[in-house]
């Protein structure tokens, strides 16, 4: 499986690797490292991976598609309200 790399800033980055999301800093000096497994279903919805094209992991939040294209649609609305 091909790995896919989150560069976060200079210093931090999330890495998936298989079934596994690694997480790098090194923002502070203090070599920071932590996993997890990738989480499998959607953190709004709760649909399973399986009944969506895609699941997203954005920091440690996991979105299926749908539901990420419906926050950014809100936040849109949401700046053009606040200008």
């Amino acid at each position: 499986m091909k790995a896919k790399t989150i560069k976060l800033t200079d210093t931090a980055v999330y890495i998936e690797l298989n079934d596994w999301v690694y997480y790098i800093d090194d923002s502070t000096g203090e070599q920071i490292m932590d996993k997890w497994r990738k989480p499998t279903t959607c953190c709004v919805c709760k649909q399973a991976e399986g009944d969506v094209d895609e699941l997203l992991v954005e920091g440690w939040v996991t979105f299926c598609n749908p539901c990420l294209d419906e926050i950014e649609r809100l936040q849109e609305n949401t700046d053009e309200l606040n200008k």
